[in-house]
Parts: structure tokens; C-alpha cells; sequence
């Protein structure tokens, strides 16, 4: 069993030598969407990001949670050279929301031990 991008991927291997392989497509993050409370904004928050947009432009007018960069290296092997990328894939928030009012937005870390409060001005 091993792990190849959105997929887990199975092979097997029977009595008489046929291998198979089985593919299962498993979701590894999702924006989730929280409308302000007068419509007017919205929050987008992944397991590695919060933005705050605009509601009826579309328009991302803040981003309070960022990912890390992806590093890209390069390497020559024989003369080849070969790009390798680190990805942090690690997970920043587990849930970004308002508050009743409106005025606050308020960001649970991944590991749900401590809030971030942004004050919200318009």
C-alpha cells in the first residue's frame, strides 16, 4: 500500500503471479465558507489558510492564514537536473469563524489549543 498524490494505492498480488492494482481517491483539504453575519463578507478557510472576501465581488481583501512556501531545490544526477519540491503539508486551522456580531473573526489552531482573534473594521 502506498501514497500517490489524491490516491491510496493497493497492489496484490495472487497465487498465481497476477498483480492488480486498486485505487481509492481520498480528499486531503477543502475551503469551507462562513458568510458575515450581513451577507456582506465571507471567510474561506482550508486546513492551511483563512481569507476574508468580498461577497459580492469575489475579491480576497485579506489573508490572515498563509501556507508556507513550497521549496523548490534542483539537483543534477548524471548531468540531469532535477527539481524536488518541499511540501510543509502541515495542517494550520482546524476552524475559522465570526463572531454573533460580526466584529471579530476567530481562528482555532490545528491542534485546537489555542484562538487567534482578528478585529474586523470596515
Amino acid at each position: 500500500m502506498s501514497l500517490d498524490g489524491d490516491k491510496l494505492l493497493t497492489t496484490m498480488t495472487d497465487d498465481k503471479g497476477n498483480t492488480t492494482e486498486n485505487t481509492e481517491t481520498y480528499v486531503v483539504d477543502y475551503t469551507r465558507i462562513v458568510p458575515h453575519p450581513s451577507n456582506r463578507f465571507f471567510i474561506a478557510y482550508s486546513n492551511q489558510s483563512v481569507r476574508i472576501h468580498d461577497a459580492l465581488s469575489g475579491d480576497n481583501l485579506r489573508s490572515l492564514v498563509i501556507a508556507p512556501p513550497i521549496i523548490e531545490r534542483k539537483k543534477k544526477v548524471l548531468g540531469v537536473t532535477i527539481l524536488t519540491f518541499r511540501d510543509y503539508g502541515k495542517n494550520l486551522v482546524t476552524r475559522a469563524q465570526w463572531s454573533g456580531d460580526g466584529k471579530w473573526i476567530l481562528i482555532l489552531d490545528a491542534q485546537a489549543k489555542s484562538v487567534s482573534l482578528w478585529e474586523m473594521k470596515e
